[in-house]
C-alpha cells in the first residue's frame, strides 16, 4: 500500500501511499516516517519526547518501561508464531509415563518463569503451539498458587512417585547462554520444592548442543524452540510430533494423534480440519511430550492515538495498513 519516497541513509525513510495500489482503504495514512537511531539512544525518551509514536522496544528498554506507569500503560505486547519449550525422551523410564511429564509441567509458575529467564518481550504459555497457529482454545489448565502445586504432586503421586519418593534425578541439556542459565537454575529450584526431584545439568557448547538434537540418544529432557514457517498448525502438528518423523527425537508415540494428523492433512472441508487439528491439540496438550514454556513476543510503545497497531505473527513486521492516527 505504501512506497518509499525518499530516504536519509542511516537517519531515516519516509513512505508515501502508492497511486497504483489497488485498495486506497488500506492506505489510511498520508506519510509514514521511520526513524533510524543509534544503539545508544533512548527509544523511551524520544517517544515521551513525542519525537515518534510508535517505537519496538529493546530488551533494555523493556525495564525502562517495567518501571514507569506511565510508559507502562501506552506499551503493548503483540505474540508472533514462536515458542520456547522443553522435549522429553518419551522412550525411558519414568518419562515415558504422561502423568510424569504433566506433572513437571503443570509444577512450574509460567508469569514467574517467564520474567526471571527471559529478557525480552516473551508471554508465558501453556500450550506447545503459539496462539498465532492453534485452533483450539485447549491448553494446560492453568491455576495460582498451591492449587498448581498440589495438582502437580497429585499427578506425580498418581503415577506412583508421591512426594518425589523413588522418582530419578532428571537431566536437562542445554547451550549455555545467560538466559538458558537462568531457566536451569529456575527448574532445579522449581522442581525441588514442589516436587522433590533433584535437576542435573548436561551444559553444552552451541556446536555440540546442535549435534546432540540431531542424535541426543540417551537423554532426559533438553530446551527446543521453534518459529512457524507458515501459518498453519501443520507447520507444528505434522512437523514436530508425528511419530513417523520424530523431528524433535523425542521418541513419543501416540497412534490416535498421528491418525488425526493424518486425516487432517487429506481432509479438503475447513471445518473439518479444524475439529480434527482441535483434537490434536487437546491430546498434545494431555500426553506433554513436551513442556510448554513462553511464546516469543514483541514489544510496542503506542501513542494514545495511534489505533489498529498489528504485527506480522511470522516476520514480526507491523501492518502498516491497518494503523490510524485520530489528532491529539
Amino acid at each position: 500500500p505504501y512506497m518509499l519516497d525518499d530516504r536519509v541513509d542511516g537517519l531515516s525513510m519516509k513512505l508515501l501511499p502508492n497511486p497504483n495500489y489497488h485498495d486506497s482503504t488500506r492506505q489510511p495514512l498520508n506519510e509514514i516516517m521511520f526513524k533510524i537511531v543509534s544503539r545508544d539512544t533512548s527509544l523511551t525518551d524520544l517517544f515521551a519526547d513525542g519525537e515518534v509514536d510508535v517505537v519496538e522496544l529493546r530488551d533494555d528498554d523493556l525495564d525502562v518501561v517495567r518501571d514507569d506507569d506511565t510508559l507502562r500503560g501506552q506499551s503493548a505486547v503483540y505474540e508472533t508464531a514462536g515458542n520456547w519449550f522443553l522435549v522429553f525422551n518419551a522412550l525411558k523410564k519414568p518419562w515415558d509415563d504422561a502423568r510424569v511429564r504433566r506433572a513437571l509441567s503443570v509444577a512450574l509458575d509460567r508469569e514467574q518463569l517467564v520474567g526471571l529467564v527471559f529478557e525480552g518481550a516473551e508471554m508465558p504459555s501453556t500450550s506447545l503451539l503459539p496462539n498465532a497457529v492453534r485452533v483450539s482454545g485447549v491448553s494446560e489448565t492453568y491455576v495460582a498458587g498451591l492449587d498448581r502445586e498440589n495438582n502437580a504432586r497429585a499427578l506425580l503421586a498418581e503415577a506412583g512417585y508421591s512426594e518425589g519418593e523413588g522418582i530419578p534425578p532428571i537431566t536437562f541439556s542445554y547451550h549455555r547462554t545467560a538466559r538458558w542459565d537462568r531457566l536451569a537454575e529456575y527448574l532445579k529450584s522449581r522442581w525441588s520444592r514442589v516436587l522433590g526431584i533433584e535437576v542435573r545439568l548436561d551444559i553444552r557448547d552451541w556446536k555440540d548442543f546442535l549435534n546432540f538434537t540431531v542424535m541426543p540418544g540417551d537423554f532426559d529432557i533438553y530446551r527446543a524452540g521453534w518459529n512457524a514457517e507458515y501459518l498453519d498448525p501443520d507447520n507444528w502438528h505434522n512437523v514436530l510430533w508425528l511419530s513417523h518423523d520424530d523431528f524433535l527425537r523425542s521418541g513419543w508415540v501416540s497412534v490416535e494423534y498421528d491418525d488425526l494428523i493424518k486425516e487432517a492433512d487429506v481432509t479438503r472441508d475447513d471445518a473439518t480440519r479444524r475439529d480434527l487439528y482441535a483434537e490434536a491439540d487437546l491430546l498434545l496438550n494431555m500426553e506433554m511430550p513436551g513442556i510448554p514454556l513462553a511464546t516469543r513476543a514483541r514489544a510496542f510503545l503506542v501513542a494514545p492515538n495511534v489505533h489498529g497497531i498489528q504485527i506480522d505473527p511470522l516476520g514480526g513486521h507491523l501492518i502498516l495498513d491497518s494503523v490510524r492516527v485520530t489528532e491529539s
